[in-house]
C-alpha cells in the first residue's frame, strides 16, 4: 500500500494520535521533574547560603552588589565582610575586630572608629568604653562591626553585637553579572 493511502486509514490516524499523546505526556513528566529538581536545589541553596545586598562607597561613587554569604560554621575575623541579622532583614557589615581583639578609637587608622555603640549607648572615649564593657578588648561572644557611617562621613561608628547575629561571611558576588564569582576580597 502506498504511503498516501496508508495515511488515510483509521489505524494509521489512531497510532499517530496515540504517539502524540505519549510524547505530550512524557514532555510534561520531564518538565515536572525539572521543576521539582529546581525547587529542591533552591531549598538546599537557601539553607546554606543567603543572598544580600552590599553597598560599597569609594569617593563620591556608591556601588551596590548582590552577594552570596556562606554561613556554615563561620567564625568572624577582622576584615571579613559579613551578613548580619537585624531582626526583620539582613544587612551587610565589615568586621573591625573579633572576639578578644583590641578596640581602636580615633582618626587616621583604618581599623579605628570614632565611637562604639553597645546596647544602644554610644561611647566616644576609651574610659567610657572600658567602664561599660570591662576592658578595651571585644568581649567574649561579641564582634565589633563597622556598618554605620554618619552621612557627613566624619563619624565612623562601630557596633558591638553578639556573634550569633552574624549570619555568615560574603563568599562571592552574584550581581552585577560582569563580576559574577569574584570573591569578597574584591569588595574590601
Amino acid at each position: 500500500m502506498k504511503y498516501s493511502k496508508l495515511r488515510r486509514t483509521k489505524q494509521y490516524n489512531d497510532s499517530v494520535r496515540a504517539d502524540g499523546r505519549a510524547l505530550t505526556k512524557s514532555s510534561f513528566e520531564f518538565l515536572y521533574g525539572v521543576i521539582l529538581l529546581v525547587l529542591a536545589a533552591v531549598a538546599v541553596f537557601s539553607s546554606f547560603f543567603r543572598v544580600v545586598s552590599y553597598t560599597k562607597k569609594s569617593g563620591n561613587t556608591t556601588k551596590s552588589y548582590s552577594v552570596v554569604t556562606v554561613s556554615y560554621n563561620y567564625v568572624p575575623h577582622s576584615g571579613d565582610i559579613v551578613c548580619v541579622d537585624v531582626g526583620t532583614s539582613f544587612s551587610d557589615a565589615k568586621v573591625i575586630a573579633g572576639e578578644n581583639e583590641k578596640i581602636l578609637m580615633g582618626t587616621g587608622k583604618s581599623d579605628a572608629v570614632n565611637c562604639v555603640q553597645y546596647n544602644g549607648a554610644r561611647y566616644f572615649s576609651y574610659e567610657e568604653l572600658e567602664e561599660a564593657i570591662g576592658g578595651l578588648d571585644v568581649p567574649k561572644d561579641y564582634v565589633l562591626l563597622s556598618s554605620n557611617i554618619d552621612p557627613s562621613g566624619d563619624l565612623r561608628i562601630g557596633e558591638l553585637i553578639p556573634k550569633e547575629r552574624v549570619a555568615g561571611k560574603v563568599g562571592f558576588i552574584l550581581y552585577p553579572f560582569s563580576m559574577f564569582g569574584r570573591t569578597a576580597d574584591y569588595l574590601k
